[in-house]
């Protein structure tokens, strides 16, 4: 009851205050941020390999190539992007949702190790996960 009878007696002061809940409520309202969907990051693997001197399409036919056919076959792979410069080859692996990023490193290392036939200049690829 003391309550009660302290808001009687002091009007402005309970409407100042109950003024300051609800614009501190819409200030934090507007501030918190709230997404309907997630964002979910693919789990990636980028293979980069090197071969100086070599034209875009030379690398493509003599390295991007025979790379992706070995990697088109892995298990959970959702996507394979790949592109070629002068003297430069790069493929992007996105695999699905929960596959383990050090099980799919492993697995494309044990694929590019299936490659036959590189060009005697060509530097080991590099694999990375991102």
């Amino acid at each position: 009851m003391k309550l009660v009878d302290t808001s009687i007696q002091k009007p402005v002061t309970v409407t100042v205050g109950v003024l300051l809940l609800v614009l501190f409520g819409f200030l934090s309202l507007y501030r918190i941020p709230i997404q309907l969907t997630p964002n979910v990051d693919l789990p990636e693997v980028s293979i980069e390999t090197r071969w100086e001197g070599a034209s875009p399409l030379e690398v493509e036919r003599e390295i991007i190539d025979v790379q992706e056919e070995q990697l088109k076959n892995l298990d959970g792979l959702e996507e394979m992007k790949s592109e070629s410069r002068d003297g430069y080859a790069y493929i992007n692996l996105m695999f699905e949702i929960g596959t383990e990023t050090d099980e799919s490193l492993l697995r494309v290392s044990n694929k590019l190790d299936q490659v036959k036939r590189y060009p005697g200049e060509v530097d080991k690829p590099v694999i990375k996960s991102g």
